[in-house]
């Protein structure tokens, strides 16, 4: 028997200890920033009418190589002019940022989008809505201090040659920046682009580094002061302003900065410091040109992504919305290089509305709030036809926020999803591959280290997006216009950036799509409008643009829409009809009460047929002593032991049979459901602060060793109540369900179910606050049918004898048993 312990006791040990080290080979916390990989791009064309008649430069007579170049100098790829040095290069465009929207909940725009001319991509989208704030991650908490640091506004700034301090270049409406109050002098507008800021509080800014070092330290709610240097009036000027910080905003898009580590592809070799923007653009091929296979763009012409374009119109509010415009010319000197001849003008536009007021005909036309439009527009300045196709790259930089503890579903089975993925939908339905899928065929195939997403024929997208637990960003056709597929020639998923192979489940990825090759007609123009949908994973919100299939539920779901329908209706009825503060532990309880009521019948006869097999424990360990060398009588005793007293011994698994479905559709639902992000267990009580994470207590992650203390630990950074909690319920109803050990080798199961709930322990440890909620609900209920039930009386047949007492039927092979019986 010892010895079965000590077996036990090591297996048990090594199941723990080598989870905790494939958890850790698999997924470790991420210590630094993921470095970037520049990407590249592609999308359909739609042939339009418009005659390029009033375009207003004249591209035909301009010297080769005067093109719009990159910032910073000449362009990366080093060919926008003649190696022979005889082709004049024009004065590149500056490098610049434009910003549509507000950071600002009460104005009329749910997002705040920052736009780079560099390759007219997207550098950053937050959403503004107080609904989906940033939570914070575990990596801040362990550097800073404090999982939530202070919101200036968005991030973007750069070093100056040649000095301390760093260049603000993006300063959005609505943010903390724009409010900035001036400390002392005369009256001067809040921080400004432009502004070199020298000192936050006490703290010197040197570069980029301890400009974010110095915010990291700061929380919201508290005013600092920065020291900015400002032109004013000519004059380099010292100027102080007090800033009152608040809570950040979500990025759902940005830049995530990193060092080129690994070429993948040949542009990597040219990529900047600051990372990857998103939606890049890129041609495939024009005229009898094409991208060579392993390069970034085609021979001789410059490239899209990395040339500055000209803002051919700044921010401007039509009706409402705000619209944006670059341009990037390929005048026939570039053409020439390749064999065309002639101009082409690439025309990118950008449009964000305002959110839309509900209606009463449209239910959730509120939730239109989360897009913005990109328009593409290829002109053919020329008096010949050519063919046109181009790439167009998708979203990075995606959240990645509670990687450590998330559940999320593949629609496939046996297959894993990551923090973030990419998705699709074709005429075959939604499909998502995993990140951890992308880096390891990445890892496998260094020539192409791109997966094909539509296999190996082209398919017609509808959609194609990057997916996170409760957020998505997605590039759908234009609905507004003549709704039809994308009709690719290619679409790929592919990681951006440096692929760590202890860190697969976080690489940032995105997808590429390539259109099919178009011709246009002289003088005549192509069109692509699209829409980008970046926002929270909320059933109504993605309801109003058609992307209701990103949600998986995985099994079950119609049961988990179920549960996750009620469970909302019980938050609006603990609301009040929102009058007030609702909870949605409360939820949960109210929603464990319904199911363990309806189920009521099952679970008391449950609870019944568990008690009568404690009371009919006594005889079974006499059936077990009596019969102990004999297998096959001690069964035929135990069947009619079990029959007497109209016992069934899978009684207690047909509650079993109609909970499973529940409580994993509910576990999907409540995975899954946003709308616990962010929501207080009990308002106003810091302890448990989000439902859809562990509670969370304090942080331990420095007092425990790493493989059970890190983020992707076996217990995590923090620890837990509600999972102690959960095991505690788990442990007293065994006690109560479960007959006392009748011989060896139940004594032993028992034993090894005591070790497996101490296992349990730490399966249940990272749970999310919400399930614990309903399984300590639900294990109460449980208990409280248990101890209930009315206590059995004795009954008597044959004129007393105790209900306990075994009498066999006759001619029963227990007849041995009987005897002894009543021998005593």
């Amino acid at each position: 028997m010892e010895k079965r312990y000590l077996l036990f006791f090591a297996l048990t040990f090594l199941a723990i200890f080598g989870y905790a080290q494939l958890t850790m080979l698999l997924a470790p916390p991420p210590q630094e920033p993921v470095a970037q990989q520049e990407v590249d791009d592609g999308a359909e064309l739609a042939a339009g009418g418009e005659q390029a008649e009033k375009v207003a430069d004249d591209l035909a007579g301009t010297p080769a190589g005067d093109t719009v170049t990159a910032t910073t100098a000449v362009d990366s790829e080093g060919d926008d002019s003649d190696s022979d040095g005889k082709s004049p290069v024009a004065t590149p465009e500056p490098l610049e940022y434009v910003v549509l929207g507000s950071a600002d909940p009460e104005d009329p725009y749910g997002l705040l989008v920052v736009v780079s001319n560099r390759g007219a991509s997207l550098a950053q989208i937050e959403i503004n809505n107080a609904k989906y704030p940033d939570l914070g991650t575990v990596e801040n908490r362990q550097r800073f201090g404090h999982i939530i640091s202070g919101y200036l506004g968005p991030e973007i700034v750069s070093d100056v040659e040649g000095r301390s301090g760093v260049r603000l270049d993006v300063v959005g409406p609505g943010t903390p920046a724009a409010k900035a109050k001036l400390v002392s002098g005369e009256a001067q507008p809040g921080l400004q682009a432009g502004d070199l800021i020298l000192a936050i509080d006490e703290q010197e800014v040197i570069d980029k580094e301890s400009y974010r070092d110095a915010m990291g330290h700061t929380q919201p709610d508290t005013v600092i002061r920065v020291t900015v240097e400002r032109d004013v009036d000519g004059a380099a000027t010292e100027l102080a302003f007090d800033v009152e910080l608040e809570r950040p905003r979500l990025k759902i898009v940005h830049v995530e900065d990193g060092n080129w580590s690994q070429t993948q592809d040949e542009e990597m070799q040219h990529g900047e410091s600051t990372g990857v923007a998103s939606f890049h653009l890129e041609l495939e091929k024009l005229g009898s040109a094409a991208i060579k296979t392993g390069k970034p763009k085609i021979d001789a012409l410059p490239s899209l992504r990395h040339s500055n374009w000209r803002i051919t119109q700044r921010p401007q509010t039509r009706g409402g919305e705000q619209i944006v415009e670059f341009t990037m010319d390929l005048n026939t000197g570039q053409l020439a290089e390749i064999g065309e001849t002639g101009a082409l003008r690439v025309v990118r536009r950008y449009r964000l509305a305002p959110i839309e007021e509900p209606s009463s005909s449209e239910k959730a036309s509120f939730t239109r709030g989360y897009h913005l439009k990109m328009e593409l527009e290829f002109h053919n300045l020329s008096d010949q036809p050519r063919d046109l196709a181009y790439r167009l790259d998708g979203p990075t930089g995606l959240p990645t926020e509670g990687w450590w503890y998330l559940y999320k579903v593949h629609p496939q089975m046996w297959h894993r999803a990551g923090a973030r993925d990419v998705i699709w939908r074709t005429s075959q339905g939604h499909k998502l591959i995993g990140c951890t899928d992308v880096s390891k065929h990445a890892q496998k195939n260094r020539q192409n280290p791109f997966t094909q997403m539509n296999e190996s024929s082209p398919a017609d997208f509808e959609y194609a997006g990057v997916d996170t637990q409760y957020f998505a960003a997605v590039l759908t056709p234009d609905p507004d216009e003549q709704s039809r597929p994308l009709k690719l020639s290619a679409a790929i998923a592919m990681p951006v950036g440096e692929i760590e192979k202890k860190k697969l489940n976080l690489t940032n990825v995105s997808f590429r799509l390539i259109s099919r090759a178009t011709t246009i007609q002289p003088q005549e123009t192509l069109k692509q409008n699209f829409m980008i949908f970046a926002g929270p994973k909320d059933p109504q919100v993605l309801a109003g643009y058609g992307l209701e299939d990103i949600i998986v539920y995985g099994w079950f779901k119609v049961v988990a829409q179920l549960m996750g329908s009620i469970l909302h209706g019980f938050y609006w009825l603990t609301t009040f009809g929102g009058a007030i503060s609702g909870s949605y532990a409360l939820s949960i309880v109210l929603l464990t009460v319904l199911v363990r009521g309806c189920m009521f019948p099952l679970g008391r006869k449950q609870a019944q047929m568990a008690a009568k097999m404690q009371e009919l424990a006594p005889e079974m360990k006499k059936i077990a002593e009596q019969y102990k060398n004999d297998m096959e009588k001690k069964a035929k005793a135990q069947q009619d032991l079990f029959k007497k007293h109209h016992y069934n011994p899978l009684s207690g698994c047909l509650p079993m049979f109609f909970q499973l479905p529940i409580f994993i559709g509910l576990y999907r639902a409540l995975s899954v459901d946003i709308e616990l992000r962010g929501a207080s267990m009990v308002p106003g009580l810091p302890w448990c602060e989000n439902l859809a994470a562990p509670d969370r207590l304090f942080f331990w992650g420095d007092l425990l060793p790493t493989a059970l203390g890190a983020p992707n630990g076996f217990l995590g950074p923090y620890f837990n109540v509600l999972p102690l909690v959960t095991i505690a319920f788990f442990i007293v109803h065994q006690k109560l369900f479960t007959p006392p050990p009748t011989d060896d080798q139940t004594r032993m199961q028992h034993q090894m179910m005591k070790f497996m709930m101490v296992f349990m322990g730490f399966i249940f440890f990272k749970v999310a606050a919400g399930l614990c909620i309903y399984i300590i609900s639900s294990s109460a209920w449980g208990v409280a049918e248990r101890l209930l039930l009315p206590k059995s009386q004795p009954k008597s047949s044959d004129g007393g004898s105790p209900a306990g007492e075994i009498r066999p039927s006759k001619g029963s092979s227990s007849n041995g048993l009987a005897k002894a019986t009543s021998s005593k």
